[in-house]
């Protein structure tokens, strides 16, 4: 059975969070989970960040690094890990920075390499082959 975890991006502090973190710091959820979500910092519920979910693939690079929705991985063309419907397929996929064309991750028979995330390393994005 896949492990099931999340990161998030901090969008007000530009800061990649674990699940963990967010429970270390008492964090509360109030929104929908699967695009953005708030959590309450103050007591009368009005302080509240925004965060980017990002859920991990159960997969990991040749490095051993898990991988997650965002990042950028590969060696050539920046490609980008996304969740979602690609023809009949519904999955992990990545798709190509420079023009958004889909593949299966599961298609692929070389290990990945995790260069970076969305959020991080928006740099990356910009690198063409």
């Amino acid at each position: 059975m896949r492990e099931i975890k999340f990161r998030f991006w901090n969008n007000d502090t530009n800061q990649m969070w674990s699940s963990q973190d967010l429970v270390d710091n008492e964090y509360y959820l109030l929104a929908d989970m699967r695009i953005h979500i708030s959590f309450d910092l103050g007591e009368n519920g009005t302080d509240c960040e925004e965060f980017t979910i990002m859920q991990y693939t159960g997969l990991k690079d040749k490095n051993g690094k898990e991988i997650y929705e965002g990042d950028v991985v590969g060696m050539g063309d920046p490609l980008i890990v996304t969740f979602g419907l690609n023809g009949e397929n519904e999955g992990w996929h990545v798709s190509r920075a420079r023009d958004g064309y889909q593949y299966s991750m599961h298609a692929f028979t070389t290990p990945w390499l995790v260069r970076g995330n969305i959020h991080e390393n928006p740099e990356l994005l910009k690198q063409q082959p």
